[in-house]
């Protein structure tokens, strides 16, 4: 008897802290492989960049802003 298997899209987006970031596409393929170690084999991964929200160093932890000096 066939089984049929849902087909689950986890998106997520990360906020890159330059508008050029030239670092985007390797960001955008490692949050999805630590994601895929994470889900079932059938899920679909997309991480999106989002560039139009300015990034802050108000993002930060207390503690990371300690760390950085900021």
């Amino acid at each position: 008897k066939p089984v049929d298997v849902a087909v689950v899209v986890t998106i997520g987006t990360l906020l890159p802290t330059s508008a050029t970031c030239p670092m985007s596409a390797m960001l955008q393929e490692d949050a999805a492989e630590a994601v895929r170690r994470v889900c079932a084999r059938e899920t679909e991964i997309a991480v999106d960049m989002d560039w139009d929200t300015p990034w802050s160093a108000d993002r930060l932890s207390p503690d990371l802003r300690e760390r950085f000096g900021w």
